[in-house]
């Protein structure tokens, strides 16, 4: 695929992800198509069949990439139907066109997949000669509808051809509402910062895993799934919010809880406590702290309603 002007279909094209990739594939030459929700509904299977019939009769060697999800873990708990229709049902459509149609498609997941409930487990990808072992014997056992869905999708799609290449990664940041913006947004306003001790994870950078997706869609693959974060120990929402005010040189007070003080009474549920990722198998991504800091120099507008 390098070399040519390459024809890309990206659902989810108007989410963090979506903006930030468009752009990298737009300066890396490539033809970006992302119908907004609006013009391809996901609850309509019959009009998001029509609508890939059509892109893939004009684009016969392009490439799908579906990013688009109910990625609310809140959301998706108290409103299931749509979790799955969107998550599930959605991704499997777009996954068996691209089976029928012998095109690439790249499911973006996640790493709530995983319950997160082996201390200190990184979820690597087990040896070359058995690259799905991972999911029959580590912890593949979601502890929200966001992550079963998600899940659910990825079970189907490994019974498919090669045509699928699932992408786990986790902790985004780097455009639009975030973790980090909250923190900033609150130590702004002298709001205390809710930083939890038992939600541990890797924070990885929008741009640099859009730069790596670019170069994984470049490259022959050798396995179905691929997990892409950014290099660099796990830590806790709790150290991270620390972190976050001393590199940018703001006050503000973290108050040190735990997901059961959540649970009830912000959030709908759990997370996984440490479902951190080993970025095996893709394109190394530098490390997330020298991520953190060239996004902290780039933050100039702090949103003013953030949920916890």
């Amino acid at each position: 695929m390098e070399g040519k002007r390459l024809a890309v279909l990206l659902f989810g094209g108007h989410g963090r992800f979506g903006l930030i990739f468009q752009a990298a594939a737009s300066k890396h030459g490539w033809s970006v198509t992302a119908p907004p929700s609006n013009r391809v509904n996901f609850r309509d299977p019959t009009g998001l069949s029509h609508y890939l019939t059509k892109w893939m009769l004009r684009h016969q060697d392009g490439v799908v990439i579906n990013a688009a999800a109910i990625s609310s873990i809140d959301h998706c708990e108290r409103d299931r139907w749509s979790c799955t229709i969107i998550n599930y049902q959605a991704a499997i459509i777009i996954a068996d066109f691209c089976r029928l149609a012998r095109m690439s498609n790249f499911f973006i997941s996640t790493d709530a997949v995983f319950s997160g409930r082996v201390a200190n487990q990184w979820y690597r990808h087990a040896p070359a000669d058995d690259p799905y072992r991972e999911d029959r014997n580590l912890d593949m056992r979601a502890i929200n509808e966001y992550g079963r869905t998600k899940a659910r999708a990825e079970r189907e799609m490994l019974l498919f051809d090669h045509t699928t290449t699932i992408i786990r990664p986790m902790w985004l940041f780097g455009q639009g509402s975030n973790f980090i913006t909250d923190v900033l947004a609150r130590a702004e306003r002298g709001v205390p910062i809710l930083g939890l001790t038992d939600y541990i994870g890797i924070p990885t950078y929008l741009p640099d895993l859009a730069a790596a997706m670019i170069s994984l869609i470049e490259q022959p693959r050798q396995q179905k799934i691929y997990h892409l974060v950014s290099a660099g120990d796990p830590i806790s929402r709790y150290d991270l919010a620390r972190l976050v005010l001393a590199m940018d040189n703001h006050q503000g007070r973290v108050v040190a809880t735990t997901q059961d003080e959540l649970v009830g009474k912000h959030w709908a549920v759990r997370r996984p406590i440490n479902s951190s990722l080993n970025n095996l198998g893709g394109p190394p991504l530098r490390p997330w702290c020298e991520a953190l800091a060239e996004y902290l120099a780039t933050v100039h507008s702090i949103p003013q309603t953030i949920p916890v």
